[in-house]
């Protein structure tokens, strides 16, 4: 009996640790409102949670259970040597360009104009 109850548990683990493979996700915080594909997102902090490791993912902005947003975005391999925030303002409003990270960039300005921004 006890080994099958460990069997199960083994697996169990395997798919829930498969399940989570080529997940990837951080925290940012937002000082200002910023528009990320076209959506307005209001200052405070976001868990961005992306698939794979690139180039191409779709990221999700999460505000505690809620999805706000989801945009393309390149992923870029590099050191940074603090997180940080890029944005440009156009016409008023702060547009997201990247999120640098301690070992990668998000890179969305290129995701979004290549759909046609």
């Amino acid at each position: 009996m006890k080994t099958k109850l460990a069997m199960v548990a083994a697996i169990v683990l395997v798919f829930s640790l498969a399940a989570f493979a080529g997940k990837n996700s951080e925290t940012v915080r937002f000082s200002d409102k910023v528009t990320v594909a076209g959506t307005q997102v209001a200052p405070g902090e976001y868990q961005l949670v992306w698939e794979g490791a690139g180039p191409d993912v779709q990221v999700s902005f999460m505000h505690g259970k809620k999805t706000v947003v989801t945009a393309p975005a390149k992923v870029v391999d590099q050191d940074n040597a603090e997180k940080a925030v890029v944005t440009s303002r156009e016409g008023g409003s702060k547009e997201l360009l990247s999120i640098e990270l301690k070992k990668k960039s998000l890179i969305f300005s290129e995701a979004s104009s290549s759909s046609g921004k």
